[in-house]
């Protein structure tokens, strides 16, 4: 005869309990919302300051961090040059952390003749918490960038200070890139989004001050949200069709959207009929309820395809856009940051 059946039964509740909590606890943790981060080995590398063994190079440790690492660089300018062919400060092809101590005060300078931080990575990378300046002019392809991203998966750029390069962050051939909670100011471009093969960009909760250009995607799918452009010669300029604009403010800017574009004919007619591309944005010259009209022109191709031959393309002429902020804010959106 069991002497103890309350004993065993309230150790079989504990035990379904246990399993029943490991499996909620995950599911309540998680936040659709909340941008990834790469994969930590819990093995931190040193940058500047004055503890034992660390680096006085950005771009040593890097060599030195295995996948997933976390490179910590102490307050300071960092003035560096990779011996590459990227003009470059800091090069970037494996999944870590970089991560500045603070951002008004880690500083990677590029003398005016380098990109700060370039990235070749196929998986996750994270940069934040640095100031991001004087990146070179020079005519490249691509061009120097506070943050150059090309042919890589996985990159998130937030809470970042980007300021006085030939462009701010420049996307390239890449896919699922995020950048959130940056000022990305007095550059010629402030963001580039480039190339038919980038996919899957997120532009959230960043201020783009007093660049000439704001944004210029010329190719490639994204999502761009809840910013806010201000005084730019032009706030953004989407030059192809693959784009969701929403949330954002426009303020004080010289032209807030110049929407130009080169499309196919068919694509020409998919471009006029799509409503959802600008959504509830808030523009500082249009103070009316009624749906805000974005004007523009397409250069109108057509591709002729006959058996045997190679395709043909045929200028078609240039034509209007007329595209419609449906509802457009009536207030601007407290942007935080």
């Amino acid at each position: 005869m069991d002497t103890y059946p309350l004993v065993r039964k309230c150790l079989a509740v504990g035990i379904i309990l246990l399993f029943v909590g490991t499996g909620v606890i995950p599911s309540i943790a998680q936040d659709a919302e909340k941008p990834f981060l790469p994969t930590s080995s819990d093995h931190w590398l040193y940058v500047g300051g004055s503890g034992p063994g660390n680096y006085t190079r950005i771009q040593d440790a890097i060599d030195d961090a295995s996948y997933g690492d976390s490179v910590y660089v102490y307050r300071g300018t960092y003035i560096e040059l990779i011996p590459t062919d990227y003009y470059v400060c800091v090069y970037i092809n494996k999944s870590i952390n970089l991560i500045g101590e603070d951002k008004y005060n880690t500083i990677i300078d590029g003398s005016n003749k380098y990109a700060m931080i370039r990235i070749e990575s196929s998986h996750q990378v994270h940069i934040t918490g640095f100031t991001l300046r004087n990146g070179g002019w020079n005519l490249t392809s691509p061009p120097l960038a506070g943050v150059g991203v090309i042919y890589s998966d996985d990159v998130l750029v937030d809470d970042n200070i980007i300021t006085e390069n030939r462009v701010g962050i420049d996307i390239r051939a890449s896919t699922n890139i995020s950048y959130f909670n940056n000022v990305i100011s007095n550059n010629y471009i402030g963001g580039t989004i480039d190339d038919d093969r980038t996919k899957d960009c997120l532009i959230r909760n960043n201020f783009f001050l007093n660049n000439t250009y704001g944004i210029i995607m010329s190719m490639g799918l994204s999502i761009i949200e809840y910013n806010e452009f201000k005084g730019n010669e032009l706030g953004i300029s989407p030059y192809d069709s693959q784009f969701i604009i929403r949330y954002n403010n426009f303020i004080d800017n010289q032209v807030n959207v110049k929407s130009d574009a080169s499309l196919s004919l068919t694509e020409y007619i998919e471009f006029l009929f799509d409503i959802h591309k600008w959504v509830s944005n808030y523009w500082d010259d249009w103070n009316k309820s009624t749906p805000k009209p974005i004007l523009g022109a397409a250069s109108i191709y057509i591709i002729l395809n006959f058996p045997g031959w190679n395709p043909m393309i045929l200028p078609f002429g240039i034509y209007p856009i007329i595209q419609f902020d449906w509802h457009p804010a009536q207030e601007p959106y407290d942007i935080p940051g």
